[in-house]
């Protein structure tokens, strides 16, 4: 079997350099895929670097609730 790598999603808001809740939004609104493990989100390796690279399409997915750009 493949091994599997995982996030968390505080890991990935670290690694994209934005606030933790924009990868909450992000996974609750569907456009980034997570597992729920208990209560806690993981993130496999695989589907952050499709949302890395869907980001790159359509920019606006890392913008907050108010249309402010992730810093």
């Amino acid at each position: 079997m493949k091994k599997m790598n995982f996030l968390t999603p505080d890991e990935a808001a670290t690694i994209l350099k934005i606030r933790p809740i924009t990868i909450y939004r992000s996974i609750r609104s569907g456009k980034l895929k997570a597992l729920l493990v208990g209560n806690k989100y993981r993130i496999e390796d695989q589907d952050f670097q499709k949302f890395i690279k869907e980001c790159y399409k359509a920019p606006r997915a890392l913008r907050g609730q108010h249309g402010h750009t992730a810093k």
